[in-house]
């Protein structure tokens, strides 16, 4: 029986075929449809559509996006060589066919695919017609091959790189095709416009899609009869993936001090050794071969940077095996470029990853014409095979070698386009510089030194041209984050270089944009350092004291910056209120708080928000601040920040909801929701109006809830997470039959992990177990590797009653390597599910891990004394007061086991100096519990006890 949704997709695939021009294409975004189309349903159309010649006869004519436009006779003239290329932007770019102004002839040099295979077979008229399509990974290609095995072809090539990795390779998910036809034909947002990945295809977890395609490709050409060549590609060596240098590393850090003094082999033993204790980080093999090729070692430096191109030299050593076991013909294209490179790496050859310079398209069509020719006899038939000219193709395959084994001069054409890729590299999550982005940079530079010059006054033209690139226009994220670290990058790259006035004015202008960059604050003041402005660099390291100097950038720099001072950094967390800031960097000394919090050191992190609080920071950050001081027990500076932002940023409806549900937590019901109301009326978005009506719910006003929800739900009503929503609302007012089918509907619409999320407390409003529990077991479907996922149903589990299936559910999130975050949270909920040795067992790792921790070693103790080895417990407990006084569960715990032994003044004493030290986390039920063990001691006391 044909399934309902597939139906959907049929009715609506023949609506959208007989609608007129206007129509769906009016409702939605012109540009996320075309890149919706060209991705997922244009590949399913025909690539060619006829139309009639000059002469009558019948042509075929490319049809598709961004395709190359050549017709060619549907009816194959006599004595023609027909040849298709197929493939993704590497044989889409290849220059197969004359252009202008370009050599012709058999006796002068081949420019292009079709002249050299015009010498190869002279008695033959060849047409070359590229099919090849940025981005299409294999499936796509495999649906072009059946399409045009039936335009009677001489000869197919398929060449492409590495997009069988992308996320969305291979069959879309038909499910997602109606979904995207639906959304377009009632007019809503499309994937792309509201920024989800559409229809994409599950990743295969057997990684095995591509070459059970290429197979599949290669047996239907041979039963065809058609000859098929698989061309493997070339991959740039050496290029650094988008990551920081390992400076924390004491081996990396020595060796890379050596390859700053020209000690290169000292440096490339030292990146050695680095490389073989990590043989993960690809960075060591990286700069060992750099060394290398100072030290004139080119084979070993060649070596050593194909260790860590494991991935591209997989699949070409794939392609080359799956030629033999085929039968197809082998175009070996990564050898021959790499025996042309003059030197161990061969970016003259390449500008990315796998994109080629134009003036090596000669090489990479001699290497395609020169296999075809020697295995013409097995592949060929036999008329062709007897034209074949072989030695007239082996006789150019030299000069074309050595042409693109030298430098060229560079292509001004692509100056734009590797400016853009080196910045789109550039954003790191952390501290430091990606070191992708400072190597595209270094080779932009070297080749267009005067256009790099001013390449810190086109902020505007690079932040239009990501938003008008077809291949980043829906992942942009944020340019202008970009855009400032990609400066920083290029200050660096600058700086190596020894080009120190135009790195300081790209880290000058980066820091303008985004002041809390710690890496372009140290390139900043070594670049200060290095122009003899020695003042003006320690004022930039002053600006990096503690906690920063725990950043291995900084510790090892800081006596190049500022000689002398060289190991003077302080423990790590330990950051001092006084000390400096430029405006801007409260937002910095914030994310470095969260960290703290997130590991559990909350004395570390109330320190750094006292430096936050005295720089000057955004709205955003300020929201930050106020979330974290809440956490660290400040709820008054918790609430003076929130103040602070909600006069910097209003009227900004999310700003607006960020700060209500601030409000919510620090208790002002009436000013969240006056911050709610304040959000509906600065036009919020569908996003923030659906955090809006959580909003309402989370504050008990139902009722508007409940409102809000209905009309999110009437205008968008495919959107299933809306329906969710509105189902909680339904079952916080007590409409239970209401909810459970709206409920239905979002499950038939299809739920995401955060989705089914949200449907679970949906269904524990409800109070039906057994919702709940399908809720529960759809999300761990969803999400099987996500400890989180898991350690989030276990807490709903236990809620329920469940304690068996709440404890395999932790030994399952346990086995899955959960982060610190996470594995504390498995430790404690061991504990209140009764398991109080596997609850000290679990955070007796993180506690050694992290002795600084407090946190760790007082819930370590508690679940100690829980399961009855006090002497442990009382360990741990004085251990944890010790680094933090302050932790009131490690005081009452300890006051309970002195109590429990008789020994009551040891007892006073720690509930004494419980109540005189504070709190972390504003817990005064606590401090109510540690009043009461207090008087309880003393009232024995008054009975002839021994307090």
């Amino acid at each position: 029986m044909t399934p309902a949704w597939l139906l959907l997709l049929a009715l609506l695939a023949r609506a959208d075929a007989g609608a007129p021009g206007g129509g769906i294409e009016a409702r939605v975004s012109a540009a996320a449809e075309e890149d919706e189309d060209y991705w997922y349903f244009d590949i399913y159309r025909p690539f060619f559509a006829e139309k009639a010649g000059p002469d009558g006869a019948p042509l075929m004519t490319a049809q598709r996006r961004r395709a190359h436009s050549r017709d060619f006779a549907k009816a194959k003239p006599a004595g023609t060589l027909r040849v298709f290329v197929i493939g993704g932007s590497v044989a889409a770019e290849w220059t197969v066919t004359r252009v202008e102004g370009a050599p012709q002839g058999r006796g002068r040099a081949a420019a292009t695919l079709e002249e050299i295979f015009s010498g190869l077979f002279p008695g033959r008229k060849v047409e070359v017609i590229n099919c090849g399509m940025g981005s299409y990974d294999s499936y796509r290609e495999s649906l072009v091959l059946e399409e045009i095995l039936g335009y009677d072809p001489d000869l197919v090539i398929r060449l492409n790189a590495n997009n069988d990795t992308a996320p969305a390779a291979g069959p879309p998910r038909l499910k997602g095709l109606a979904a995207l036809k639906l959304r377009r034909l009632i007019g809503r947002r499309t994937w792309s416009a509201a920024g989800g990945e559409g229809p994409a295809a599950r990743r295969r977890a057997d990684g095995g899609l591509q070459e059970r395609t290429l197979r599949a490709m290669a047996r239907s050409a041979g039963k065809r009869g058609v000859p098929f060549v698989l061309c493997t590609y070339p991959y740039r060596l050496g290029l650094p993936p988008a990551a920081p240098l390992p400076l924390g590393d004491a081996r990396f850090a020595a060796a890379w001090s050596s390859f700053g003094r020209g000690d290169y082999r000292a440096a490339a033993e030292g990146f050695r050794l680095y490389a073989a204790s990590r043989p993960d980080d690809p960075l060591g093999p990286i700069f060992a071969g750099r060394a290398l090729e100072r030290l004139g070692d080119k084979a070993g430096a060649r070596s050593s940077y194909r260790a860590v191109a494991a991935l591209d030299a997989a699949c070409n050593d794939m392609i080359r095996r799956l030629a033999r076991e085929e039968g197809a013909i082998l175009a070996d294209i990564e050898a021959a470029f790499e025996a042309a490179a003059p030197g161990a790496r061969n970016d003259g050859q390449l500008f990315d990853d796998v994109h080629w310079y134009r003036y090596c398209d000669p090489l990479a069509s001699v290497t395609a014409a020169g296999a075809v020719a020697r295995d013409a006899r097995r592949s060929l038939p036999a008329a062709l095979s007897r034209e074949a000219d072989a030695a007239w193709v082996e006789r150019r395959a030299a000069g074309w070698a050595g042409l693109a084994g030298r430098s060229q001069a560079p292509d001004k054409g692509l100056f734009w386009d590797r400016a853009l890729l080196a910045v789109w590299e550039s954003l790191l999550d952390g501290p430091g510089f990606s070191e992708r982005s400072v190597a595209l940079f270094e080779g932009l530079i070297g080749d267009f030194p005067d256009e790099s010059a001013g390449l810190d006054r086109r902020r505007r033209d690079f932040v239009q041209a990501v938003r008008e690139n077809v291949w980043t226009r829906s992942r942009s994220g944020h340019p202008e984050r970009r855009w400032s670290a990609g400066l920083g990058c290029l200050g660096e790259a600058y700086r190596r270089a020894g080009r120190h006035v135009d790195a300081k004015r790209c880290f000058t202008e980066a820091l303008r944009l985004d002041p809390s960059a710690v890496g372009t604050l140290v390139g900043l003041a070594l670049t200060h350092a290095a122009l003899g402005e020695k003042d003006a660099a320690r004022a930039r390291l002053a600006l990096l004291r503690e906690p920063a100097a725990s950043f291995s950038l900084v510790r090892h720099y800081r006596g190049v910056i500022a000689p002398g001072e060289g190991g003077k950094a302080g423990a790590p967390g330990r950051a001092a209120p006084e000390a400096p800031c430029v405006v801007g960097q409260g937002g910095f000394w914030a994310r470095e708080a969260q960290s703290a919090v997130r590991r559990g050191d909350l004395k570390a992190a109330s320190s750094l928000l006292r430096t936050a609080q005295g720089c000057g920071s955004g709205a955003a950050d300020k929201r930050l601040m106020a979330g974290l001081l809440l956490e660290v027990g400040d709820p008054a500076a918790a609430r003076r920040v929130l103040e602070s932002a909600s006069r910097q940023a209003m009227p900004d409806a999310g700003c607006a909801v960020d700060l209500a549900e601030f409000a919510r937590r620090t208790g002002q019901r009436r000013t969240g929701l006056r911050l709610l109301e304040l959000a509906e009326g600065a036009g919020p978005s569908e996003g923030d109006r659906a955090r809006i009506a959580s909003a309402y719910r989370d504050f008990g006003a139902y009722e508007r809830a409940l409102r809000r929800s209905e009309e999110l739900v009437a205008q968008s009503p495919d959107q299933p997470g809306l329906r969710v929503g509105l189902a909680h609302a339904l079952a916080l007012k007590g409409d239970r039959e209401k909810a459970k089918a709206e409920l239905a509907r979002a499950q038939a619409l299809g739920l995401d992990a955060n989705g089914l999320r949200q449907a679970a407390q949906a269904w524990r409003a409800l109070g039906d177990p057994g919702g709940l529990r399908g809720a529960l077991a759809r999300l761990r479907e969803a999400a099987p590797d996500d400890a989180g996922v898991l350690v989030e149903s276990a807490e709903l589990e236990r809620a329920l009653g469940d304690a068996r299936g709440a404890i395999a559910l932790l030994d399952r999130a346990a086995g899955l390597a959960p982060t610190d975050e996470q594995l504390h949270r498995i430790g404690l909920l061991y504990g209140e599910l009764g398991e109080p040795g596997r609850c000290a067992q679990t955070l007796a790792g993180l506690a050694g891990r992290h002795p600084e921790v407090a946190v760790y070693w007082s819930d370590k103790g508690v679940c100690e004394f829980a399961s009855g080895a006090a002497d442990g417990a009382v360990a741990d407990l004085e251990k944890a007061i010790e680094l933090d006084g302050a932790l009131w569960p490690a005081h009452l715990t300890l006051g309970a086991i002195y109590a429990g032994r008789e020994r009551y003044g040891d007892a006073l004493r720690v509930y004494d100096r419980a109540l005189s030290a504070g709190s972390r986390g504003g817990r005064p039920d606590l401090r109510e519990s540690i009043r009461k063990a207090r008087a309880e001691l003393l009232e024995k006391g008054g009975r002839g006890g021994r307090p």
